[in-house]
């Protein structure tokens, strides 16, 4: 889990946010206290400030090549879920959970980009909730019966395809989980 660390090093850095193995992946500045922004070298807004400045006038093809050279392993490993750091890197880019409706998408009114962006927010409804409840004990009885640990799992990153992610819900050593609790028997 990423944790903010204290840091006296600069007056301008009030926090630092680092990983497991304690390689910083992202720093807050007063400035950004202030406005509410944490500088992570991994978010697409970040890297699209850079690029502009590095290579200005150039085609998406290449923001993504520099995505890909600019992005550290350390910020693809596993973000916390549901923190502000984990919002801020799904944010702009295509997530597993919307990959499907995106390699369909032929509407022009811009909804799925409004999702993407940020723009629109789903509620959860019933089905939802109770699928969130009962996660922890559904991965817990799939432990149990495939006799093997399952870790929770935040948003995953790979350098080579920086506009993807995902956030499985477990990862075991030879599988990926996705827990989907449905209401009714006939959606089974």
């Amino acid at each position: 889990m990423k944790q903010p660390a204290s840091s006296n090093v600069a007056a301008e850095t009030i926090a630092t946010y680092v990983n497991e193995s304690r390689t910083v992946v992202a720093s807050e500045s007063l400035l950004g206290r202030q406005l509410g922004k944490v500088q992570n070298e991994g978010s697409l807004h970040y890297m699209m400030s850079k690029f502009k400045k590095a290579l200005p006038g150039s085609d998406a093809e290449a923001f993504i090549s520099y995505c890909s050279q600019e992005m550290s392993s350390s910020v693809c490993k596993n973000i916390a879920s549901k923190t502000p750091l984990w919002r801020e890197m799904r944010y702009g880019r295509i997530t597993a959970s919307k990959l499907y409706e995106a390699s369909r998408c032929s509407t022009t009114e811009g909804s799925l980009v409004n999702a993407i962006l940020g723009a629109s927010k789903v509620k959860n409804n019933v089905a939802m909730e109770r699928g969130i409840r009962l996660e922890k004990d559904v991965l817990k009885e799939v432990e149990r019966k495939l006799r093997t640990k399952i870790n929770r799992s935040g948003l995953i990153l790979i350098p080579e395809n920086p506009i993807f992610g995902a956030s499985p819900d477990g990862i075991s050593e030879n599988a990926v989980f996705e827990v989907k609790c449905p209401v009714l028997r006939e959606v089974i």
